[in-house]
């Protein structure tokens, strides 16, 4: 189980997260666990204490290693041409109902203000957590820069408005339980092991950030082959200073 924790953990904290690289290194050293394990009770009389004792954890760290490789696995075979909608090209609009049931356009800002869009992939995501947190510890910077921050979700509006108030988010929780929008910007991938513990009969989303300027064209993406870049907000304000003053804050 050690093994396999340390495989995940070292494999995740690489090269900016990398949960969809180096897939190998979580079932090559479970498989050197079970190894030992074998080794272990190799030529020992069967005992209860020695033989299944240590099969619970490890059965327990086969599964979770496994549900990380999988996942992983699909991540990368359906993101490894990128995003749907990438640098360069035009946002597409939507309307969708924020925490308060209020429905927010993507529209109304152009010509007014850049637009942090940032997709999370529900409530049961821990590492989704983080990422509401740290862009709302941001969340003034970005205002600064005159960016508005928008957080697209699976979730319906009484989950969202649950998740903000819990979480203490500032800016908007927008549902998007049909997933359309997830689709339109190629953020959705199928994982039937995932989706039988959850109700997202359309596929389950990807966490990704999209920095849109006020013209409504996309200036940055994170990066799917590195999951962890949805966690850093430096890599979009070094895109914002670079952009045209007219791009990167609010018009007058």
């Amino acid at each position: 189980m050690l093994l396999a924790g340390t495989a995940t953990i070292a494999r995740q904290a690489s090269s900016r997260f990398t949960y969809v690289n180096l897939l190998w290194l979580d079932s090559g050293l479970s498989v050197i666990a079970l190894g030992l394990y074998a080794w272990t009770i190799m030529g020992v009389p069967f005992a209860w204490d020695l033989w299944l004792a240590p099969l619970l954890p490890i059965t327990t760290a086969l599964g979770l290693t496994f549900g990380y490789v999988q996942d992983g696995f699909r991540i990368r075979r359906s993101t490894r041409f990128g995003y749907r909608v990438q640098v360069g090209t035009e946002a597409p609009d939507f309307a969708l109902p924020d925490q308060d049931g209020t429905v927010i356009r993507l529209s109304e800002y152009r010509g007014q203000h850049p637009v942090l869009l940032i997709f999370v992939r529900g409530d049961w995501c821990p590492g989704c957590h983080m990422m509401l947190r740290t862009y709302e510890r941001n969340r003034e910077r970005f205002l600064g820069k005159g960016v508005h921050v928008l957080a697209v979700g699976p979730d319906d509006i009484e989950v969202n408005r649950d998740m903000v108030a819990r979480i203490g988010v500032g800016f908007r929780m927008l549902s998007d339980d049909d997933q359309l929008v997830s689709g339109e910007f190629g953020v959705v991938y199928s994982n039937p092991v995932l989706e039988m513990g959850l109700d997202y009969a359309q596929g389950i989303p990807l966490p990704a950030s999209f920095l849109i300027d006020a013209t409504g064209m996309v200036r940055y993406v994170s990066r799917p082959d590195r999951v962890g870049e949805f966690l850093d907000p430096e890599l979009i304000f070094g895109v914002l200073d670079g952009l045209p003053i007219n791009l990167s804050s609010a018009w007058s």
